[in-house]
């Protein structure tokens, strides 16, 4: 799959996926939207990244509601995760 899509989250979540992006991807940290003012139990688009931030997070994070989002973007999600 070669599209953009958008992981969804809380207002905790996109601090976590912000910490993480921070300390190991900083340049994906552009493609964050800004962190939602309420957290009433919805989810908020967090993010629109690259599928090359996707293979990145694919490969690198394992914060649950990331690897849920890519895994149902990816039926691919394994294969790239165990590639070398």
């Amino acid at each position: 799959m070669a599209y953009i899509d958008k992981i969804y989250g809380s207002s905790e979540q996109w601090e976590q996926l912000r910490d993480f992006l921070s300390e190991e991807y900083p340049e994906a940290l552009r493609y964050m939207y800004e962190c939602p003012e309420s957290d009433e139990g919805d989810e908020w688009p967090l993010s629109n990244f690259s599928k090359e931030i996707d293979n990145f997070l694919i490969k690198n994070c394992d914060l649950d509601f990331v690897v849920k989002r890519l895994k149902e973007q990816y039926s691919t999600y394994e294969e790239i995760r165990n590639r070398e």
